[in-house]
């Protein structure tokens, strides 16, 4: 986990306490550990929320590590459209676009089987789209993104928004939910990766 600052006293004479924000460690290391089971030989993409750091690697001896933004509200597992979180688990690359909005948009396969499973079980998904997700997960395809439990989930630069790319440069996770790199890095990560390609992400 994310060390934190050790919490000064908030002075509330003068109306504001401020908390202090996760020191997030530079994510300089390539490094992931073997209990995750990626191969060298393999495509994948690595995330660790908690670190806020993501490591692509292709397969073919190319691998790099990258500091991302995340949502509002990072921690724990995505659950509903709107609660700013990004999911865990395991998942794919579902789809690449070319995107004003986020530069380039790899999207990722949210919600999986066990996301529609736990929607089935809570009442929040129609039978139709329980069989839609699940089968879309056989076929490696885009899941449905309009249902209860959220979707267009992906990773993504930050576009043309300049306050947005400030942001980035701060550190400070300003997406609704995705999962955010500079401009340049997700153009360097589309070249390497390809639909299909694995990711995990992980608390």
């Amino acid at each position: 986990d994310a060390a934190v600052d050790e919490p000064q006293p908030c002075d509330e004479s003068d109306g504001e306490c401020v908390v202090p924000r996760p020191i997030i460690p530079d994510p300089t290391s390539t490094e992931v550990d073997a209990v995750h089971g990626l191969a060298d030989d393999a495509a994948w993409i690595f995330i660790d929320k908690s670190e806020r750091r993501m490591v692509v690697n292709n397969g073919r001896g190319w691998r790099e590590a990258y500091r991302v933004a995340l949502g509002p509200n990072p921690v724990g597992d995505k659950e509903v459209e709107g609660d700013g979180r990004t999911p865990e688990g395991e998942f794919y690359v579902c789809n690449e676009v070319r995107h004003n909005r986020f530069h380039r948009f790899l999207g990722v396969s949210y919600p999986g089987p066990d996301d529609a499973v736990r929607g089935q079980d809570a009442g929040m998904l129609m039978p139709i789209e329980f069989r839609a997700i699940h089968r879309a997960h056989r076929n490696r395809e885009i899941p449905p993104w309009r249902t209860a439990l959220g979707g267009h989930v992906g990773i993504h630069g930050y576009g043309q928004r300049r306050d947005r790319a400030e942001l980035h440069a701060q550190g400070v996770d300003w997406t609704d939910g995705c999962i955010a790199v500079t401009n340049e890095e997700i153009e360097r990560i589309a070249d390497h990766v390809r639909v299909g390609t694995r990711i995990l992400i992980v608390p």
